[in-house]
């Protein structure tokens, strides 16, 4: 399985690199098939550590 945040950290300074524009739809492009969508990279994943949105509140 490949590691997407390190996988998009390469790209990153890849296209930083190269002087390029980063853009959501940039990113894919240039990911092969790790990243299908631009909402891929923008939208948060519920499984990832502190994926609760600061203005929501705790259910108890």
């Amino acid at each position: 399985m490949i590691d997407k945040n390190a996988h998009l950290e390469e790209l990153l300074e890849a296209m930083i690199a190269e002087d390029e524009t980063i853009t959501a739809r940039a990113i894919v492009r240039r990911s092969g098939d790790v990243f299908k969508n631009a909402t891929d990279i923008t939208r948060m994943s519920t499984d990832a550590p502190n994926s609760r949105l600061p203005n929501e509140s705790r259910r108890l």
